[in-house]
């Protein structure tokens, strides 16, 4: 090798560190912040990115100052995960964490999370099937209440052995979650006054909901004075005798247990009048109750849906005289919103419509504008003939 080469090698081989250091990109790393929106200036939530942060709401209930984790986020890293380890203690509203996964960067750098609270929806009347279900909607989300849903609402706690310990000394809590078929509740969560509607639909039977506006939806505000129990949605484990430190010994909503059963810490200390069990209420207000009963149905031939024809119908159930509206186009049947039960009788009248352009309209069962029955354990259609 000659002098020259060997000197040019040489010097390869002393810029090497720095040619690397110029590769490696240099990247930014930024803070995490938190905004909440729905609390009051008394009540907080606890939230954890692997270490823990008190938020405080605020007196008008808007979005609280930004508060900061101790940690920071290099934008290359892994994504941060945000969970809420202690519900508001306070109050019987629930919170949740709008963008929980994410990653830190210019643009995204600040957890918002939204506290209020929840519309549930429970049917009461006949049993409903995944197939013959109900539609309920607050014009922002739609759910499907059937058989194949269900709401946890409650948790029963029970102190007992431990069942990996042969040792009767040895003892845990068991928490059992008590599920409510047929129940549902909105992902979106309602502030204090704010106006919620509700409108629902079915096929295959006839449902009402008590209190609603022309039987065709339901609207409320919440709170509503009178509406809530003094349970709150969070579950006061500091009630629960479980030890301090573990994973829920900051509290926890009944939306936290999922599986069928738990078994905790038990920590006797804490339970010194050696309680053997309670059993925590997880509706933060009554459910928004749905009667559901036999179908009553009508449909309409004659009119022309292009030319925007159309007749009204007032459906009535009686002896209640509950009434439903409804306008009808096409031979489709749609059903009132009315749950009947066997035997019960009732009305349907031409009320009006629109472009009918002389045509008449009369009922195919009785040949004038009115059309009256009885269910008979069934669902009844009706049809009206336009000529």
């Amino acid at each position: 090798m000659s002098r020259n080469v060997l000197v040019k090698v040489l010097l390869a081989l002393a810029l090497m560190p720095s040619l690397s250091a110029c590769l490696e990109k240099d990247y930014d790393s930024y803070a995490l912040y938190v905004k909440a929106r729905g609390l009051s200036n008394t009540e907080t939530i606890i939230v954890s990115n692997g270490s823990n942060l008190q938020i405080t709401g605020t007196s008008d209930l808007s979005w609280t100052e930004l508060q900061k984790f101790k940690r920071t986020y290099r934008e290359d890293k892994t994504n941060y995960s945000i969970r809420i380890v202690r519900q508001p203690s306070s109050s019987n509203k629930v919170c949740r964490v709008l963008n929980p996964v994410g990653q830190a960067s210019t643009f995204d750098s600040i957890i918002r999370i939204e506290c209020g609270y929840p519309v549930v929806i429970a049917d009461t009347g006949l049993t409903m099937t995944t197939n013959n279900g109900l539609m309920v909607s607050n014009y922002v989300e739609e759910v499907a209440l059937n058989s194949s849903r269900s709401l946890t609402s409650m948790l029963n706690n029970e102190v007992i052995q431990d069942p990996n310990s042969i040792d009767p000394n040895d003892q845990v809590l068991r928490v059992t979650p008590i599920s409510t078929i047929g129940a549902v509740s909105f992902q979106k969560l309602y502030m204090e006054n704010e106006t919620v509607t509700i409108s629902f639909s079915s096929v295959e039977q006839g449902c009402e909901i008590p209190g609603a506006n022309n039987n065709s939806g339901l609207v409320f505000s919440y709170p509503s004075a009178g509406t809530f129990m003094n349970t709150v949605q969070t579950i006061p484990l500091d009630q629960d005798w479980i030890l301090d430190g573990t994973d829920y010994s900051n509290g926890r909503s009944c939306k936290d247990f999922t599986r069928p059963e738990y078994f905790l810490t038990y920590d006797e200390l804490e339970n010194p009048g050696l309680l053997a069990n309670y059993t925590a209420e997880c509706y933060p207000a009554p459910p928004v109750d749905i009667s559901c009963g036999f179908a009553l149905k009508a449909r309409v031939r004659g009119l022309s849906y292009s030319s925007g024809e159309f007749i009204r119908l007032t459906a009535t159930r009686m002896p209640s005289t509950t009434s439903h509206t409804l306008d009808l186009t096409t031979s489709a049947a749609k059903t009132f919103n009315l749950a009947f039960q066997d035997n019960e009788t009732f009305t349907i009248d031409i009320d009006g419509g629109s472009n009918l352009g002389g045509k008449v309209c009369t009922f195919s069962s009785t040949g004038t504008s009115q059309g009256s029955g009885t269910i008979n354990n069934s669902n009844t259609v009706d049809t009206i003939t336009c000529n």
